[in-house]
């Protein structure tokens, strides 16, 4: 009986030490990640990942592709329009939808308003370029005033 005691004694003992060894394991381990973390804070942000991303279709590399080179964003429609792509309702959501999966990733594509896509490449949300008559009054102002004066 005593026997067994000091058997019982010994064997927690070393799972004492062994415990003990596991947490200055994993003290050094959780530093080493802190210290891994602040390290990789340090690269640009997304830069590798962005180049790791597959886009799932052709035309999904098409479109990145023209929006490169254009450097900012349109409206999907517009972007068919210039790929020679089928600009119906149909294909417009279609495609949307599909881009809009990379957009809710913050993969590839953004959304600056609804039916533009940008790059998350260009660094901003992105500003839509506005067409030249926007905010321009296209009836005559006279006729306007005639109609206010009835």
């Amino acid at each position: 009986m005593v026997r067994a005691k000091i058997d019982l004694e010994k064997k927690i003992k070393i799972k004492e030490k062994e415990i003990f060894d596991l947490e200055h394991r994993l003290q050094t381990a959780r530093t080493q990640l802190e210290a891994y973390t602040e390290v990789l804070m340090l690269f640009p942000k997304d830069a590798e990942r962005l180049k790791q991303v597959n886009l799932r279709s052709n035309v999904m590399t098409e479109i990145r592709d023209f929006l490169r080179k254009k450097k900012k964003p349109m409206h999907l429609k517009s972007i068919l329009q210039s790929l020679g792509k089928d600009v119906s309702p149909n294909s417009i959501r279609s495609l949307g939808s599909q881009i809009n999966a990379y957009v809710r990733d913050s993969e590839i594509f953004t959304r600056p308003s609804p039916g533009s896509y940008g790059l998350v490449e260009f660094g901003q949300k992105g500003k839509e370029e506005l067409p030249e008559t926007f905010g321009r009054f296209t009836t005559n102002t006279s006729t306007l005033q005639q109609k206010n004066v009835k």
